[in-house]
């Protein structure tokens, strides 16, 4: 036998256990979720802080604008962190350094590189 619901929201929704209805009115009750506290310049909304704090980094088309971090290669981020794992793994130009360069204009990562340029000039 099914147990009886035993908490109610305003909604008319019913609930076997406390905790789904504290779920229930956080996320889906429209009634409850009325009660919005996050709003973004865009005009979308949110219960939760972090939520919106995700909206304008990812996918705002007023606010993304504003959070940029960009790498000598070219490349656009909304986080640091990930401008940062750019530069430690995947950018040519950061990753490779160049250091020791000749009068031609050609260019070396080695010391030993530009002596056997100049060697064989």
């Amino acid at each position: 036998m099914p147990k009886k619901p035993t908490y109610w929201c305003k909604c008319g929704s019913t609930f076997t256990q406390k905790g789904d209805l504290a779920k229930h009115i956080k996320t889906a009750c429209t009634l409850e979720t009325a009660k919005i506290r996050f709003s973004c310049e865009c005009g979308n909304t949110f219960t939760r802080k972090y939520r919106l704090t995700h909206h304008k980094k990812t996918a705002c088309p007023l606010t993304m604008w504003k959070i940029q971090f960009s790498c000598v290669c070219g490349r656009i981020f909304t986080e640091k962190s990930r401008l940062v794992k750019h530069k430690k793994s995947a950018c040519l130009l950061e990753t490779i350094k160049i250091r020791f360069s000749c009068e031609c204009g050609s260019t070396f990562t080695t010391k030993s590189g530009l002596a056997l340029h100049k060697k064989n000039h």
